[in-house]
């Protein structure tokens, strides 16, 4: 499937705009994925996840705030041993 000019420009205006934002949270390029691989290997130790997690990691005045969200089918059981 060849990409058109537009989805190209989109592509493009999309990832200048991840690099704006990761510059302006003092963040490199890139930690975004990497934050999000990490939690969704966590939570797959307690969920049975459909679908890639979704971050954002904003600024708040002097303060980052991240958001999570995830699709899970079911909770994991647990064995505990008592």
């Amino acid at each position: 499937m060849r990409k058109t000019k537009k989805t190209y420009k989109n592509g493009e205006i999309l990832r200048a705009k991840k690099i704006i934002e990761s510059d302006r949270l003092g963040i490199v390029y890139g930690t975004e994925d990497l934050i999000r691989r990490d939690l969704e290997n966590l939570l797959k130790e307690y969920f049975c996840i459909d679908s890639p997690i979704k971050i954002q990691i904003t600024a708040k005045g002097e303060r980052i705030s991240l958001n999570v969200s995830a699709e899970c089918a079911s909770i994991r059981r647990f064995n505990l041993l008592k």
